[in-house]
């Protein structure tokens, strides 16, 4: 199974320069794992918004009229581009 149980390639990211952010949307069934892990990355907590659903995290991402960038993982990126109707 892609993407399996084994979640510490979370922790080898590095989020240490979001100075610059203002809010943070994660998805999908790792969307907690690395809410957290952006947390303990010294993120304020209550900018980041997981979303397990993925059409969820897409309205709260274009809730606010600020520049976006979007990540995502090899097995996340084709149902996150048709979500966002690219």
């Amino acid at each position: 199974m892609a993407d399996g149980f084994d979640v510490s390639w979370i922790w080898d990211i590095n989020f240490d320069n979001l100075n610059n952010v203002s809010r943070i949307v994660t998805s999908g069934k790792r969307a907690y794992d690395i809410a957290i892990r952006i947390k303990n990355s010294g993120f304020d907590a209550s900018k980041i918004e997981p979303h397990l659903n993925l059409d969820e995290a897409i309205k709260s991402l274009y809730a606010t009229n600020t520049k976006k960038y979007v990540i995502a993982n090899y097995t996340a990126l084709q149902p996150t581009r048709k979500a966002l109707g690219l």
